[in-house]
């Protein structure tokens, strides 16, 4: 049995799930749902947090200091669900201690800028931490399936991608960004920024932009929308042979192939995708993917979840903000 240990007891901690006989979507859950692994203890700075989630979960281990705990229970993996903001910090800290776990798993975005970044990849290669984080689509059965078919060509060339999208460039936006790299395994340039709305979070604008994916030679227009409306995540790709919409944050997929009617006129019908519901979910599936590294050390096994992958996504995201900041700069008043 593997030692866990959940730091921030938040929604996705565990209280996003409110009934242990349903599909987990949160750590807790899926750690409860998983024969291999142990949550050892829950913590959080608010105590009552902590203790609250334990014992949701029938544990009564729960602390309100993360250092102490992970020294007194040496856990082999420790998931991070707290505010973006204190992600970098907390990892530093896991990883300057004298006792580090094995895989850290922690919830996006790993950092907030290059610099941290460089040193989380630095220090993780010399304990030889495995950190994985958890972009959510890169392990939901349906968007690996979508990206097989893509890399097998059975919808020919990327024409244009749409894609609407709200809650912040950073918190939200991504998500966008890593699952194209996810769905096309492509090089991907910024082309412009063209427009933003503010969201919920401070400093973290809901960005529209122009990207460009270059083996595909494709732009893909990214649209902010208020979620003080709703919340919306909506990709439509259209491809030289078929139309693919990936709706409802991937709950929803529809598949049009191009056909030729009674007229000669190129037009789109609906097809069948088959693509059904995986029996486990992306988070599942995540948990599945560490406890299989914990038994065979096969870091192949996590070559989609990589430090690596997620510099790479990181970069881009960094890349926009810094451009949108100099164009922001360059229209204030007097300048």
């Amino acid at each position: 049995m593997y030692k866990a240990i959940i730091i921030g007891c938040g929604k996705i901690a565990g209280i996003y799930d409110k009934d242990l006989n349903d599909a987990p979507y949160s750590h807790a859950h899926a750690y409860f749902k998983n024969r291999h692994i142990d949550v050892v203890c829950y913590v959080n700075r608010t105590i009552k947090k902590a203790e609250d989630l334990a014992k949701k979960y029938n544990s009564d281990n729960y602390s309100d200091n993360y250092l102490e705990s992970i020294n007194r229970n040496l856990p082999d993996v420790v998931s991070i669900c707290t505010p973006d903001n204190t992600h970098f910090a907390i990892i530093k800290s896991i990883l300057d201690n004298s006792f580090v776990p094995e895989i850290i798993f922690v919830e996006k975005p790993v950092c907030s800028n290059q610099s941290e970044l460089n040193y989380l990849e630095t220090i993780s290669n010399q304990k030889n931490v495995q950190i994985i984080v958890n972009h959510s689509r890169r392990f939901d059965g349906k968007h690996q399936k979508i990206k097989n078919i893509i890399k097998k060509n059975a919808f020919g060339k990327l024409l244009r991608g749409d894609i609407f999208y709200y809650g912040g460039w950073n918190h939200n936006g991504v998500h966008v960004v890593d699952t194209l790299r996810f769905l096309f395994e492509d090089e991907i340039d910024v082309v412009s920024i063209t427009d933003y709305i503010p969201s919920g979070y401070n400093n973290d604008p809901t960005l529209e932009l122009v990207l460009f994916l270059k083996s595909q030679k494709a732009k893909v227009y990214l649209n902010a929308f208020d979620e003080r409306h709703y919340q919306i995540f909506d990709m439509d790709f259209k491809f030289e042979n078929a139309r693919l919409r990936i709706e409802d944050f991937g709950n929803r997929i529809q598949l049009e192939k191009k056909q030729i009617n009674l007229m000669n006129e190129n037009v789109l019908a609906a097809s069948d995708l088959n693509i059904k519901n995986s029996a486990s979910t992306p988070i599942e599936n995540a948990i599945d993917c560490i406890v299989n590294f914990l038994q065979t050390k096969n870091k192949n096994l996590l070559s989609d979840c990589s430090l690596e992958d997620t510099k790479k996504t990181m970069q881009i995201l960094w890349e926009v903000e810094d451009e949108f900041k100099r164009k922001t700069y360059k229209q204030k008043p007097g300048n």
